[in-house]
């Protein structure tokens, strides 16, 4: 196949950016410029006849001004930073900074802020490539060019940072008042009061009266073997459908959130990051918005899509087909403290999506609760158990809600979990370990409990077949006995239906 010229343009320093920001209104913010950029970069490339790029020359992000998702003025961010497209006769060397001037002046005006502060600020870099493949080839690219970093932020003195907190000095909770910003932002952050924009507190604070009510969920997602979904494209009219498909999932990921309750803080390419209550003001865990987000995603690239057709007819005219992994979806999920800082959720979220969840077979859930006190529990989750997770913790909330059970019954569980934990390894066959649960759980106030004597035998049953569900402590997967796993499994469960503490419901009153 011969091998077309492209241009490459990457947009940065987003992750660093975002790092300054410790509230979800400048977090918000901070991603929303680097969106604007790129799709600020992508209007002035097609406006003007002299640099020779078309709408169809836009390769990755997907590009058409008349296209109703690139309407919604919703505040959600869709474009990535990574724009590629067809050389033509465009001129890198002599055309390349006219483009990016005029870009970023569009974006300094939009955000009311020194154009020559925010060019010495903002990262942008094109390069210039032969390929059959640019999508992935690009990838390589970018990642080299992405190394170097043109500016080194000094909080006390950096003047993008006063965009997010009105004073450049620190990583205060508020965001300037900007109306391009602050009407766009009211979209994903708008208080119920009408007044001023969400803060951690307003977004958590859904079930009062529990100790989740005071917990926020930061989720990251990020699509799993989308190389081989790439690699089946064989020419840049399917390449620009892929991207059209992208944007697509993005919105409607965004929705997700929406209704579940969270802000987008951004949803471009086939990343998400949102801001979530642990539960949903329709009494959704965190768990059911996941079973939703995995719909989204199949909805788009999954086996019946459009997309997974073309990968599986691709397939089959390989040699090696049978490597080639379906495209899946990969979470990394920190639950933290209101009061704990957001800058460390994102860091941790980061490492949980990377270095634990899309790490060897993908496909699955890394989330770690770290509690007010220190503590912390975490899980790793087939994304295959992901409706049995969220039946399971629905009907314990439901059975606690009707008085069948309580959350005291969990520490009963822990402690005889803990106390008998070589007869529950040792238990295998689906009657021994149902006649175990039965001679531990013998009390009177044990009798026809059914989170006791039926749900967590067979939960056990699950994991010692092999579940796909594990424990997480804090050097990754512990790939550890059946006991200890249900022992994670409870303490995670116990944290979404224990009641407030008296300290708890005086700061939800204030």
């Amino acid at each position: 196949m011969d091998k077309k010229r492209y241009i490459g343009i990457t947009i940065g320093p987003i992750f660093e950016t975002m790092s300054l920001t410790s509230s979800p209104a400048a977090l918000w913010t901070a991603s929303y410029m680097f969106s604007l950029l790129s799709r600020c970069l992508c209007e002035v490339l097609t406006e003007h006849e002299c640099y020779g790029v078309s709408e169809k020359d836009i390769i990755s992000p997907f590009y058409e001004k008349a296209e109703p998702l690139l309407s919604r003025n919703d505040g959600v961010g869709l474009f990535h930073d990574r724009i590629i497209f067809t050389a033509n006769g465009f001129d890198i060397k002599r055309q390349f900074t006219q483009v990016r001037d005029e870009a970023v002046s569009r974006v300094a005006q939009a955000l009311a802020i020194d154009f020559d502060e925010l060019r010495k600020y903002i990262m942008v870099s094109a390069v210039e490539f032969e390929s059959d493949s640019p999508l992935i080839d690009s990838g390589r690219i970018f990642d080299s060019i992405e190394l170097a970093k043109p500016f080194v932020a000094q909080e006390s003195e950096n003047p993008i940072l006063a965009l997010f907190t009105g004073d450049g000095n620190s990583k205060n909770s508020t965001v300037k008042e900007i109306p391009a910003i602050t009407s766009l932002a009211q979209f994903q952050l708008r208080a119920e009061n009408g007044k001023g924009l969400k803060d951690i507190e307003s977004i958590v604070s859904t079930c009062k009266g529990f100790k989740k009510s005071n917990y926020y969920a930061l989720v990251r997602s990020d699509a799993d073997n989308m190389g081989a979904v790439i690699g089946s494209l064989d020419n840049d009219t399917d390449r620009r459908s892929f991207s059209k498909e992208c944007l697509a999932y993005c919105a409607d990921v965004a929705d997700a959130v929406k209704e579940y309750g969270g802000v987008t803080i951004y949803s471009g390419g086939d990343d998400l990051l949102a801001i979530l209550p642990c539960e949903s003001v329709e009494s959704e865990t965190i768990f059911g918005f996941l079973v939703k987000a995995n719909e989204v995603f199949n909805k788009h690239f999954g086996a019946e899509s459009e997309l997974g057709k073309k990968l599986e007819e691709a397939k089959k005219k390989k040699s090696d087909a049978s490597e080639q992994k379906s495209p899946s979806l990969s979470f990394g999920i920190t639950i933290a403290y209101r009061k704990f800082p957001l800058y460390e959720a994102l860091d941790d979220s980061a490492a949980l999506l990377f270095g634990v969840a899309k790490k060897d077979t993908k496909n699955r859930v890394a989330v770690r609760l770290q509690k007010h006190s220190g503590q912390s529990e975490g899980l790793v989750i087939s994304n295959k158990e992901l409706i049995y997770m969220d039946s399971m913790l629905d009907g314990i909330i439901k059975g606690i809600e009707s008085q069948k059970t309580d959350d005291k019954i969990f520490l009963s569980a822990l402690h005889k979990l803990a106390l008998f934990e070589k007869s529950f390894d040792n238990a295998q066959e689906k009657a021994e370990i149902e006649n175990l649960f039965k001679n531990t759980f013998d009390g009177p106030e044990h009798k026809d409990n059914t989170f006791l004597l039926v749900k967590l035998p067979e939960l056990l049953l699950k994991l010692r077949e092999g579940a796909g569900i594990y424990p997480l402590d804090n050097n990754g997967i512990a790939y550890d006995k059946p006991s200890m796993t249900m022992q994670y499994v409870l303490r995670m469960f116990k944290f979404f239906v224990e009641k407030a503490s008296a300290e708890d419901k005086q700061k939800e009153d204030n």
